[in-house]
């Protein structure tokens, strides 16, 4: 909160091989039957591997996020409902800023 004011950034010291060992997470308890979160993410400053996003959460899990790569940003929406994470979407960004949005209906 420090750096930039009204922002919240966060940081890791290492790349991990898949979103459950991440250390740098904040969850939020969902609440039912319906609900959503969303987020202005700037990711001007991520570096080569990065990822960053918003993800659904349990055993199977959805994710929509930004993924830094050698030749640009992605975005990129992944499922994990057959508990192998796999990519559904992805498209190159031209800028260095979005919107994202998470809803789940649990009905």
């Amino acid at each position: 909160l420090r750096e930039r004011a009204g922002f919240l950034r966060l940081k890791t010291d290492r790349i991990d091989s898949n979103l459950e060992q991440a250390r740098n997470t904040l969850t939020q308890r969902t609440f039912g039957p319906e609900s959503f979160a969303e987020t202005h993410l700037d990711f001007a400053s991520m570096k080569v591997g990065d990822i960053a996003g918003l993800c659904l959460l349990q055993r199977r899990y959805g994710f929509v996020g930004v993924e830094r790569r050698e030749d640009g940003f992605y975005a990129v929406m992944v499922s994990n409902a057959d508990l192998t994470p796999k990519v559904l979407s992805e498209q190159k960004l031209a800028g260095t800023k979005i919107w994202l949005k998470a809803k789940g209906d649990f009905q």
